[in-house]
């Protein structure tokens, strides 16, 4: 019986269905070697025939952990029996960076991959993120403040979540988000597949890791009907930013100069709530984010008939200068 594993390939096989006519492009997929990614190699694989799935495995090797070695030449060991193309990506975590263990982690994890997938032309890494994945995303935007943009959750298929202008044709895609991390779990262990078992995972210091092992059980007990209604509320800002973002996409052009800058008499002409989701498209076409309230605030002071510096994010401030915005390290 492998009931949860073929539920696992259908969600593949719809997913790519949906997505693609007649099949997918080339990608990479990511591979930790833990139960998430296995399963999502060994779905890909099984039906790489079928779908005409061509895809390299990629492996980080953050040296966090002692046996990290130990983990990457067992994934290299996997991946070739599967007859599978494997990549091993070494990185160097900048632990003091002021960004936490968990963003410096994932910050040099993405950059490497990255680097390497420009390099051999790939432009989709496919990712073993699932419903619990999600779930647990929504909850940290929340309790981080994020504004109800940080509640639409993680996409099927977005753009490259670090140094985002450095990389505009990359797209990170995630095939399993309708699946559950149970369901993973089962699959992995009904076929017996090998894996890596991370012990990091079960630190509670992480938030991410909190918030799955000690927030979500008290509140599912709580509110039995706490994660439907999650994932309704994502669905429905999903909805609603989707159509903000087309009139974002509308509106840039008219806003941003040949050069770069935000032209602000047309910026200041947009209206309110339009604004704040320009400026932040704008901000972040160059490889800036800030947070909500910062946002707020650096919109408003665009609204300021004088010149000088507007402080923006860590290392970034913007130049007023003759009705023109540009930013500057």
């Amino acid at each position: 019986m492998r009931a949860a594993f073929d539920t696992i390939k259908q969600a593949v096989e719809s997913f790519v269905v949906t997505r693609h006519n007649p099949s997918p492009k080339p990608f990479a997929l990511a591979y930790s070697g833990g139960a998430d990614s296995t399963a999502l190699l060994h779905a890909c694989h099984e039906l790489s025939s079928k779908l005409g799935l061509t895809f390299h495995v990629v492996h980080v090797n953050h040296g966090l952990q002692k046996p990290a070695d130990d983990w990457q030449a067992q994934c290299g060991q996997i991946a070739q029996q599967l007859g599978l193309p494997f990549q091993a990506l070494p990185v160097s975590v900048n632990l003091q960076s002021g960004d936490g263990l968990e963003a410096a982690a994932r910050n040099a994890r993405y950059e490497a991959i990255a680097d390497w997938m420009q390099s051999i032309g790939l432009t989709e890494l496919w990712t073993a993120h699932h419903a619990d994945d999600q779930l647990e995303t929504v909850l940290l935007q929340l309790f981080r403040g994020s504004g109800f943009r940080g509640l639409t959750g993680m996409e099927p298929v977005s753009a490259w979540p670090v140094c985002t202008y450095k990389y505009p044709s990359l797209k990170i895609v995630r095939p399993l988000l309708e699946v559950k991390r149970s369901q993973i779990d089962q699959a992995v262990e009904e076929c017996a597949f090998v894996h890596v078992t991370d012990p990091s995972n079960q630190d509670e210091s992480l938030r991410r890791n909190w918030v799955r092992h000690t927030l979500l059980p008290q509140l599912q007990t709580q509110f039995p009907q706490m994660e439907a209604s999650l994932h309704r509320l994502s669905d429905f800002f999903k909805t609603h930013f989707n159509e903000v973002d087309e009139r974002v996409a509308a509106a840039m052009p008219t806003v941003s100069t040949s050069h770069g800058q935000l032209d602000l008499i047309a910026f200041r002409a947009l209206d309110a709530d339009l604004r704040l989701e320009v400026l932040r498209a704008w901000l972040q076409a160059q490889g800036v984010r800030c947070g909500s309230d910062k946002l707020i605030e650096l919109n408003r002071q665009l609204d300021l008939e004088k010149g000088g510096m507007r402080q923006v994010a860590k290392g970034w401030s913007l130049q007023v200068q003759q009705h023109k915005a540009r930013l500057i390290m």
